[in-house]
């Protein structure tokens, strides 16, 4: 850090003094005093989209899961909102509380020629999401993940170039 004064090791100094931006100051804590609380202002719970599920309940889906979903699983906010809204299967997540639930649908990749298409490829993408709620005002969760059941990592490109999207 950047001080606006001749500094020795060990000395206070006021935080006036440090040559911080807005976000290193906000992210400073103050020894004894408590951790800043979890909010959607600090902690990539901003939504960034929100639409009604197969059975019209609000889904939101929040940057700290969208960063996820495009960068880690090859999938846009486009087939997450499809697969919660036309599913082929909606139900509990097993194992979990009674707020979380799995979405999936199924996505081909096909190849055609002018009078008929032929399925290459498919596969199932699996959406989980938490209705459990972050406070009054807030909403719920949202969308926890979005992935393909591969066995891979990241999914294939045709998933998130589907047409019907």
């Amino acid at each position: 850090m950047a001080l606006t004064q001749n500094v020795a090791v060990g000395q206070s100094v006021p935080l006036n003094k440090l040559a911080l931006t807005p976000a290193q100051r906000a992210a400073i804590r103050v020894q004894g005093a408590p951790a800043r609380p979890i909010t959607a202002a600090t902690s990539g719970y901003d939504v960034i989209s929100k639409w009604r599920d197969t059975d019209k309940k609000l889904v939101y889906l929040r940057k700290q899961a969208h960063k996820k979903i495009v960068s880690k699983h090859n999938l846009t906010s486009a087939v997450v909102k499809k697969v919660t809204k036309s599913a082929s299967w909606k139900g509990r997540a097993p194992g979990y509380s009674k707020t979380k639930y799995n979405y999936n649908l199924n996505f081909g990749r096909f190849i055609c020629y002018p009078n008929r298409c032929i399925l290459k490829e498919e596969v199932m993408v699996l959406t989980v999401v938490d209705f459990r709620s972050l406070g009054k005002g807030k909403g719920s969760y949202g969308v926890v993940t979005a992935y393909c059941e591969t066995g891979k990592t990241r999914c294939p490109d045709y998933v998130k170039r589907a047409f019907n999207l």
